[in-house]
């Protein structure tokens, strides 16, 4: 499973940007890869720890801004089409073969 966090969070004042930095950074130590611009993905061992990873990006929610959290399953992850500058590339982040414990 995948969990797919996209967010919009103010950025007009320095202390506006340094809440997105560090929201952005505690997205990275939890182990997100980014996408697109605010739109970060990790790839999860099941339900319940999409769930854990979703409880701990709520712990770090800033007080302002929208911030989407989507869980996927495999299928439909890999269905997704990825355009680059008009032509269809393949999925840039692939699901992982394994799982490391």
């Amino acid at each position: 499973m995948h969990l797919l966090t996209m967010f919009d969070l103010p950025t007009k004042t320095k202390p506006e940007r340094r809440i997105y930095r560090r929201f952005r950074k505690r997205l990275l130590e939890l182990g997100f890869t980014k996408m697109q611009f605010s739109v970060y993905l990790k790839f999860a061992d099941g339900k319940t720890q999409c769930e854990a990873l979703q409880r701990c990006v709520r712990k770090a929610l800033p007080k302002k801004g929208n911030i989407r959290m989507l869980i996927l399953t495999d299928k439909q992850y890999e269905t997704m089409l990825v355009f680059d500058n008009n032509k269809e590339t393949k999925n840039a982040i692939p699901t992982p073969d394994f799982i490391v414990f």
